[in-house]
């Protein structure tokens, strides 16, 4: 686990621990909602909204930076130039699937490079590696 010193990086990781606080509380109230339903009313609700891209896949490597850190490795995104700025998705899906999956990349490595890509496939639809 990261331990926070009052140093420079103390208020970016004081940051990043509340935003993924308030975001594991959001799934936990989803996830309350969703056993409560009945059978037929439990669905995952799927928003698609025009998002800045671009900015989202920036807060979440750097909401990531800290526990990348704590197994010694380095986390960048490398963003296609023919990804475009706004797309029309479900920022709180796409937000809890790479999170997961960067903490996953992180818990499963030590020292070593953990790199986001995203991009466009020839057939125009976006691919996140």
């Amino acid at each position: 686990m990261a331990q926070l010193r009052p140093d420079g990086d103390f208020e970016p990781n004081r940051h990043a621990i509340e935003h993924s606080s308030l975001l594991a509380l959001e799934m936990i109230d989803e996830m309350q909602h969703f056993s409560r339903a009945p059978e037929s009313e439990a669905r995952l609700e799927i928003l698609p909204a025009p998002l800045y891209l671009h900015g989202l896949l920036q807060e979440i490597v750097h909401q990531s930076q800290a526990l990348a850190r704590a197994g010694g490795n380095s986390l960048t995104l490398v963003i296609s130039q023919e990804l475009p700025s706004v797309v029309q998705l479900d920022a709180r899906r796409l937000r809890q699937v790479l999170v997961n999956l960067l903490a996953n990349a992180a818990k499963f490595t030590r020292g070593g490079r953990i790199v986001l890509q995203a991009g466009v496939t020839d057939d125009g639809h976006l691919a996140l590696a």
